[in-house]
């Protein structure tokens, strides 16, 4: 019985973590979470710095239902945007990312 629920646990653990890590994200850009010097580093670039985190965020929350099959099959045209909307903010966090890389230090 457990095994045939795996998929489901997993899927599960895949939204839960990912909205998680999008709240987190959330509260970086209110400045709730971060060390001040990173925060300054971001600082230089407002823009860029603002797009990945937000964009980040969005793609975060909205990724793991893209798995959901029951989404998939009961709502086609809400997954079909939903995966537009995922695509579109990766290539803006992406390109927010290259701007970034200016003032990194990993």
């Amino acid at each position: 019985m457990f095994i045939q629920r795996l998929p489901a646990i997993g899927l599960f653990l895949l939204i839960f973590t990912s909205i998680l890590i999008a709240v987190y994200a959330v509260g970086f850009q209110a400045r709730l979470i971060g060390a001040p010097s990173f925060h300054e580093r971001f600082d230089q670039v407002p823009i860029a710095g603002t797009m990945h985190v937000i964009g980040g965020a969005i793609v975060l929350f909205i990724g793991g239902f893209q798995f959901w099959g029951r989404l998939r099959q009961n709502q086609p045209n809400l997954h079909r945007w939903l995966g537009r909307v995922y695509l579109s903010l990766v290539a803006l966090g992406g390109i927010a990312a290259l701007m970034l890389s200016r003032i990194g230090n990993g």
